[in-house]
């Protein structure tokens, strides 16, 4: 049991990393008109993102997975060297690609949005955590293990709750910080914003590879533990 939590708390943390859901929450937050009900309707979005994808690893993907297979060490060992290798081959396109091809409008530009539109801030939730391709894999392979382990149905349940939580933290934590902190920390917020912004490029990349690369290593581990 504590090899799994640790496995898939690692996997919640590296999809936490985002550096497009946390700018965005943030300048949503800053913007001018219903800040804190778009940054609301902006979570909620990633969070019903979180939830299909759940749902979907759940009741379609890992019973695909495990059908027939008398070892789900050979499966989750499969997935971790096949989704390892895809974030390797991301953290060298995200370094080559150019840096405006992956940033949203409010990256670019840096400022916040100034429309009134919560429903359509719940929209882009959805789409831009849907994108992020990074977040999706991470948390895609913590649920996969979770789905496929032997443990019973309400420590499943309660690791599921405890890497979407995790995962979500981009979007929900911006959005506690600006309701409890008071206002003369609100530039340690923006300085760590500012920061996000400049190195996006370089936190996507590390992310990819790191997270890759320990990924691979797994994957070759269990195997050779069959």
């Amino acid at each position: 049991m504590l090899t799994l939590v640790t496995a898939v708390v690692v996997m919640a943390i590296g999809a936490a990393l985002s550096p497009t859901l946390f700018v965005t929450s943030e300048l949503l937050l800053t913007s001018k008109v219903r800040p804190r009900a778009k940054a609301l309707a902006f979570a909620g979005g990633a969070w019903l993102a979180f939830a299909i994808m759940a749902v979907l690893v759940f009741t379609a993907v890992a019973p695909a997975l495990i059908d027939g297979v008398t070892s789900t060490t050979a499966v989750t060992a499969a997935v971790d060297l096949v989704l390892g290798s895809v974030l390797v081959a991301l953290a060298g396109y995200f370094r080559f690609r150019a840096a405006s091809g992956f940033q949203t409008h409010e990256e670019r530009t840096g400022r916040p949005p100034d429309d009134s539109s919560v429903r359509r801030w719940a929209l882009v939730g959805l789409v831009l955590t849907a994108r992020d391709v990074s977040t999706m894999i991470l948390y895609y392979d913590a649920l996969e293990h979770i789905a496929v382990s032997t443990v019973d149905v309400g420590s499943k349940g309660a690791l599921t709750a405890i890497v979407f939580a995790v995962a979500s933290v981009p979007v929900w934590i911006p959005l506690a910080v600006h309701i409890t902190i008071p206002d003369s920390l609100f530039h340690r917020v923006e300085q760590l914003k500012e920061w996000v912004l400049r190195h996006r490029r370089t936190i996507r990349v590390t992310i990819c590879l790191v997270f890759g690369l320990y990924l691979v290593a797994r994957g070759l581990f269990e195997l050779r533990a069959l």
